[in-house]
């Protein structure tokens, strides 16, 4: 795999532990992280936040657990991308040219616009996607106080729904549907941020009423 992102234009520093990781990350700065799941220290998940605390840019998970709920756990956690192994590597390199190009094409705003009326958003692209009711409903709630840090209960009950009555892997489903679906509609990340184990954030400008 190094060598095939290497010989495709790829600049790649290889490491083999997250305590290696961790030392790399203090010290340089990375577009992406490509992020095997199952490490010397255990599942790269439960160390995903501390990652994160350090790297500001995207997360490639690889792993052999290619499950829907796998997967699911993995972008619910916080990586942006989820690939089973064995892993296609035209598609990996697929990818990551894709996150370079939104890293390249990056600009001064990233505002998201949320239609009351035709229950829509619009993204800084200017794509229009129509939302489900829960959708729209998430959005909203999460848009309203953007980058507080709101609890899976607290959104549950800002649904609308009773919160001992409610599975909140529902929420998460929800939330990974969500993205999937602007990712393969726009090619933009909808930023909603996870915070494992906690809940979720709006991590973008919201535009001025």
């Amino acid at each position: 795999m190094l060598t095939f992102l290497t010989a495709n234009g790829m600049q790649v520093t290889h490491c083999a532990s997250l305590v290696q990781l961790d030392h790399l990350l203090t010290h340089n700065s990375y577009t992406l992280i490509i992020l095997d799941r199952l490490l010397p220290e255990g599942d790269s998940l439960d160390h995903i936040d501390a990652i994160k605390s350090l790297h500001t840019g995207y997360i490639i998970m690889l792993s052999a657990l290619g499950m829907s709920h796998d997967r699911i756990s993995g972008l619910n956690a916080g990586a942006d991308y989820y690939l089973a192994k064995p892993v296609d590597l035209d598609e990996l390199l697929a990818v990551c040219r894709s996150v370079m190009r939104k890293t390249d094409n990056a600009v001064g705003t990233s505002e998201w616009y949320l239609s009351e009326e035709r229950k829509s958003i619009v993204t800084p692209a200017g794509i229009e996607l129509g939302l489900t009711g829960s959708e729209f409903n998430l959005v909203k709630s999460l848009m309203q106080d953007p980058n507080v840090i709101f609890k899976r209960e607290a959104i549950v009950e800002k649904l609308g729904f009773d919160v001992d009555n409610y599975d909140v892997r529902r929420l998460d489903t929800l939330v990974c549907r969500l993205r999937g679906k602007v990712r393969s509609a726009s090619h933009e990340d909808i930023p909603i941020h996870t915070f494992s184990k906690v809940g979720y954030a709006w991590k973008a400008t919201v535009p001025a009423n």
